[in-house]
């Protein structure tokens, strides 16, 4: 049995973690030894204990990677592990390699390896003297993703971590990494840049990745509406009468028709602030009138939209408070700059590569 026939028997999602995350390893650590047991398609990776800290080691053996389904974690016994996710998770005893082959760990492991990973939960980057980007680590999960009034609600599971930005980027940001400032409200470099194409900031994200090392890019519509909800089911992520809307966003309500500074109302319950109101900010998705067909493990939804029009998400200080609502869905030509649209930068967990190993 080879690794995707192997594969076979999980659902698309799975199958596509398993897939990016045996690419990466084979691609960023050094001397890695892929393992295959031909009879069962099971892979495991054999590297130096330096790199071990990465991933989730078969204690004692320090140098016997197996790849773990889902969020691995280390009990207090030390050949015990926690693999898996929701429903599929398990303890699991392993004492030595041949345990990967017993039939009840091998319907749990395949690799996605980095979600085992201790991550921080935070994450700054530092663009240019006295300018930095903050971001914030959200974790892994399952929502309802719509309402009633915007597409079918429907449940989708994040299943990977990632670092969303603590704010929309702001003017000084863009400037750092771009080299020009294209605002048209430009007497703060706080205020969120805007007057910015989806294309432009596309290309902000490349730059961002070439200028820090790091996989930069615009999130996808149900990983903003996620962060956006915090583990919340209301219309915004504080409840859903618009009377506190004044709190925590800026909006045609409060905003006197200009933009704000980004930071100045109150953030949600995973430290983001002005995921309602502010800025307009792109996401990765083209356009598609409703939620039927869409993908429910996270991925952004590039097929059979049009490509020329590109998801907002998020509202403005332009917006009416009901436009700034959580599961609230917006699009825009992808060419077309307009003053009240930004982004904000989802980073993944892992650098582009990794240093390679002293000699």
């Amino acid at each position: 049995m080879i690794f995707e026939d192997y594969l076979a028997q999980f659902s698309p999602a799975v199958q596509a973690l398993a897939i990016q995350a045996r690419k990466l390893i084979l691609e960023t650590v050094p001397g890695v030894l892929e393992l295959v047991d031909p009879s069962s398609g099971i892979v495991a990776y054999g590297f130096s204990s330096r790199y071990a800290d990465l991933f989730c080691s078969i204690a004692p053996y320090k140098n016997f990677i197996n790849l773990i389904f889902g969020k691995g974690s280390l009990l207090p016994d030390p050949h015990r592990y926690l693999v898996g996710t929701g429903k599929y998770a398990r303890h699991v005893r392993i004492n030595k390699s041949e345990d990967l082959l017993r039939p009840g760990v091998r319907a749990l492991l395949i690799a996605v390896a980095y979600l085992a990973r201790r991550l921080p939960p935070t994450l700054t980057l530092q663009l240019a003297e006295k300018v930095a980007m903050e971001f914030v680590l959200i974790p892994p999960g399952e929502f309802v993703m719509g309402s009633e009034e915007d597409a079918p609600a429907h449940r989708v599971e994040i299943t990977e971590a990632y670092y969303l930005g603590k704010y929309a980027v702001t003017q000084a940001q863009w400037l750092a990494v771009m080299g020009s400032n294209p605002a048209h409200f430009k007497q703060d470099n706080q205020l969120p840049v805007e007057t910015v194409t989806w294309s432009d900031c596309v290309h902000f994200c490349q730059q961002l990745s070439g200028l820090t090392g790091r996989q930069a890019r615009l999130p996808g519509e149900s990983e903003w509406e996620y962060a956006c909800r915090a583990g919340s089911h209301s219309a915004y992520y504080f409840g859903k009468s618009t009377e506190q809307l004044d709190a925590y966003a800026w909006y045609r309500g409060n905003a006197n028709g200009v933009s704000h500074r980004v930071g100045l109302k109150i953030p949600n319950a995973w430290g983001l602030y002005d995921m309602h109101g502010g800025i307009d900010e792109y996401c990765l998705d083209s356009w598609h009138p409703t939620y039927a067909g869409a993908p429910e493990d996270g991925r952004a939804w590039i097929e059979q939209g049009d490509e020329n029009l590109r998801v907002l998400r998020g509202g403005s200080w332009y917006d009416l408070a009901e436009h700034c609502r959580a599961p609230h869905r917006n699009y825009y030509n992808a060419a077309d700059p307009s003053e009240d649209h930004g982004l904000r930068v989802l980073v993944t967990t892992l650098p582009l590569s990794h240093p390679s190993e002293d000699q």
